[in-house]
């Protein structure tokens, strides 16, 4: 059952921030406040007292406030990667040691990743992997390990059981990935793919750098909806999934069971409040969530659900037909009696469902491209007069006499809800400040198409005048595509762009 924990001393409301546990103890570090500001402070919670504390750091002023930074412990210390600030995407090593009080920042050698925030880390023994996450201009697919003996970077790559290449998981960011326990996997879940939420799963093998497909059906009323900001875990055998985002907020939980590969519902009593972008951390038996956002505020209250080990009984119980499995080999393998996934060097197809939803927003996006192309054309002519240049223009879409207009007929038909509506739900429940709700949708198509190197190949070469034309535009021609009421989109050359990290 869940409930909320009443303590004193709490940290401040936050969201993208982290936590990690150490002992008896939880940790939290960084992140959002509602008031746009970016954190470095760091507080513990101690499970024996249900106290909270902050810690006062001997020297905290090198440790750059951030947001989407993983967080993990090794040797009783925590390990700080990455993440967003106003001044950038960071790439940094920072340990903070809570018997000293103090940061270190290490200096790391070998192939070291890019700046990036809301990737994921994984610790294995003494090896801690990265993978994607973003910039804020472009997603990323990379996986990087580091050495926590050397402190030294290794640039992952990927292979099949033959040794050649193969097709990884699609860039993302605000996934998750977790060990199986076996120290030999890591299972992928989820995330944003920059165009769409997605709910995908992969297994990854660091003994033979292999991608795994894990297949299953998506259109099951087990399996959870695409996301991203969620948080996941792993009790025992069962990798436990809970809230993050799919357009709107969610406070769902899920398991997963990876001896079969199945998913199930977690259904407890006194399911709190739908957020994202909050943390998670197993301590005694207990699931603590603390933080996170559900559009309106942050959260501060910390959530425990407990009795873990109940979790199992829970499943074999569960009112749901038994899982059958198809394979026919009974006979126990190296990875903890794991089924195999299929193997896979593309991704996966995209069902039924997602092709009739692309089609039902096409006809909207084909009568909003003329008013995206002008709106674009006028921008470029002001950065004419300016700077002698002009910024690409967007091709036009023309009518096609296919199979998709009799689908698109159809649809039209039997949908009555108009998308205006839809997309106005979606950005009223969703998971940022209004602020960071326009920068969410830099993740589409149109945005996509007005790429780093177009504005490079016309003189535009300085980061800040990239990002801050990229904003502009965007802020005006995703507001129009989306149907909503257009914002003021003048840029100011004199002004430095401020640097903002979407949740």
């Amino acid at each position: 059952m869940w409930r909320v924990e009443q303590s004193s001393n709490e940290p401040s409301p936050r969201c993208a921030h982290q936590s990690e546990s150490i002992g008896d103890h939880l940790y939290v570090f960084g992140g959002w406040n509602d008031d746009n500001q970016m954190l470095n402070d760091i507080f513990k919670f101690n499970v024996n007292t249900w106290e909270w504390e902050e810690i006062k750091v001997i020297d905290n002023s090198f440790i750059t406030p951030r947001n989407g930074h993983s967080l993990n412990s090794y040797n009783r210390k925590l390990i700080v990667f990455g993440g967003g600030s106003f001044s950038g995407f960071l790439n940094d090593i920072n340990i903070f040691d809570p018997i000293k009080l103090q940061w270190t920042l290490v200096n790391t050698t070998g192939d070291i990743p890019s700046g990036r925030s809301k990737h994921s880390s994984t610790l294995i023994f003494n090896k801690l992997y990265i993978f994607g996450g973003g910039d804020g201009i472009r997603l990323y697919n990379d996986m990087f390990c580091l050495d926590l003996e050397t402190f030294e970077w290794k640039k992952i790559i990927y292979n099949n059981s033959s040794g050649e290449a193969i097709q990884p998981p699609s860039a993302r960011w605000g996934h998750t990935m977790v060990s199986l326990g076996d120290n030999k996997h890591m299972v992928l879940f989820a995330g944003h793919a920059g165009t769409k939420r997605i709910n995908d799963l992969y297994l990854f093998n660091i003994e033979s750098n292999e991608w795994l497909t894990v297949n299953f059906d998506k259109d099951s009323d087990a399996t959870p909806l695409p996301r991203a900001g969620h948080s996941t875990l792993m009790v025992d055998h069962h990798m436990v999934i809970f809230g993050g985002g799919d357009g709107h907020i969610i406070n769902d939980l899920y398991g997963l069971d990876t001896k079969c590969w199945r998913w199930w519902k977690i259904k407890i009593n006194n399911t709190p409040d739908a957020r994202c972008a909050h943390s998670a951390t197993i301590i005694k038996n207990k699931l603590l969530i603390f933080g996170g956002g559900n559009g309106i505020q942050c959260f501060k209250k910390l959530l425990i659900l407990e009795n873990l080990d109940q979790l199992d009984n829970i499943y074999q119980n569960r009112n749901q037909e038994p899982i059958i499995n198809n394979s026919n080999n009974n006979n126990n393998n190296n990875n903890n009696n794991i089924n195999q996934p299929t193997l896979s060097s593309s991704p996966p197809q995209p069902s039924v469902n997602n092709i009739l939803k692309i089609n039902k927003n096409f006809d909207h996006i084909k009568k909003s491209i003329s008013q995206i192309s002008a709106n674009i054309e006028f921008k470029s002519k002001n950065i004419e007069n300016n700077n002698h240049t002009v910024l690409p223009q967007f091709p036009s879409f023309k009518e096609h006499n296919s199979s998709n207009s009799n689908i698109n007929n159809k649809i039209n038909k039997s949908n009555k809800i108009s998308i205006n509506n839809e997309i106005r739900k979606d950005l009223k429940n969703s998971c940022l400040t209004e602020y960071q709700r326009r920068e969410e949708e830099i993740d589409t198509t149109v945005f996509h198409l007005l790429t780093e190197d177009h504005l490079k190949e016309i003189g535009i070469k300085s980061l800040g005048e990239r990002l801050l034309i990229i904003k502009g535009i965007k802020e005006s021609t995703l507001y129009i595509l989306k149907g909503l009421p257009p914002i003021s989109t003048d840029l100011d050359p004199g002004k430095t762009p401020k640097f903002v990290d979407e949740i």
